[in-house]
Order: C-alpha cells, then structure tokens, then sequence
C-alpha cells in the first residue's frame, strides 16, 4: 500500500497511478456534496465528537474519497472516477482526457452521468458499483437507461456494463479473459 495525497503519482515503470481528490456523494440530492446539511451528518455527530467548525472546514463531506487515474507505457488511458458528477468534478476529470472511463453508477443519475461522460470524453465508459442494484433484479434495465443517456448525449463513446463476477483485459480495447 502507498499513501498518497490529492495530485500525487506513483510511477512503476510500466504504469503511473494519480490519485485526485474527491467527496462521497449523498443519493438523488442535487447539493449532495454539502454532508454537514444531511441525516448521515446527524448520526456522525452523535457518534463522534465533530463541531461545527469542522463542519466547515469540511465542505465536501467526511468521508476521503480517491479517485485515480492510471497511464500505461503504451499510453493507455484510464480514469476510475466515483462519487460525483457537477461541475468541479467535470473540470478535474476532463483534464486526463481518459480512453477508458470507469464511472460510479448508483448515485448518478444517467442524465448527469451522460453530461460528464460528454465533457469528459473518454471512448470507452464502463460502469462500476452497481452491485447495490443487484438485489432489486433491475440491474439489466439501468444499465440499458444508462447506455442510452451516454450513447445519445456524446455517440463517440461506447457504454459497456461489463457481467459481475467476470474477469476483463484492457488492451486500448476491453477484451473478456
């Protein structure tokens, strides 16, 4: 394991990680990332000894989330990007100009996955964490809501909702193994 603050790369030779900064997102709540106004908050407070200074200090929420983005020797391209999708996150993300785009599905709705995705433009978008819709049996149907959004807003990408459990290559192309 390597710590590693907001920026910070990790060259292996072969492939070079960079962690970038980002915040844990609160579901279907378009001012998701303001923690300190939420239930979650009260229950942490309670909890644990946090004040409302620290509360400010903490305008993105209090859970550390890392986002990465790793380059291969062949040039390869891959963002792994969760939590959420406005404006800051857009900004940070379009900046690594991906191949492939790995992008956290359940607190996004498809239509603001569908805007970063445009802005970010990577070819290649593959959604991760479904897995708390695996349960409803619905997974099916969302991923092809989600594709559709990602398709229609940017047609230069491809959406490819990959089967739980199954393991994949990357090779400028994903391949099953």
């Amino acid at each position: 394991m390597y710590p590693m603050d907001d920026g910070e790369q990790l060259d292996f030779g072969d492939c070079r990680f960079t962690r970038i900064n980002g915040h844990h997102t609160i579901p279907r709540r378009s001012d998701r990332h303001l923690l300190r106004e939420s239930a979650v908050f009260e229950s942490m407070r309670k909890a644990y000894p946090i004040n409302d200074s620290y509360a400010r200090l903490m305008p993105n929420g209090f859970w550390d989330f890392s986002n990465f983005f790793f380059e291969t020797a062949d040039n390869t391209r891959v963002l792994f990007w969760g939590g959420g999708v406005d404006h800051v996150d857009i900004q940070k993300a379009k900046a690594f100009r991906p191949d492939v785009l790995l992008i956290q599905i359940p607190s996004n709705p498809a239509e603001k996955m569908a805007e970063f995705v445009k802005d970010v433009g990577a070819p290649i978008v593959i959604p991760h964490h479904q897995d708390s819709y695996l349960v409803s049996g619905h997974v099916d149907q969302m991923m092809a809501e989600y594709g559709r959004m990602v398709e229609m807003a940017n047609p230069a990408s491809k959406f490819l909702p990959l089967e739980p459990g199954t393991w994949y290559g990357l090779q400028k192309e994903v391949s099953l193994l």
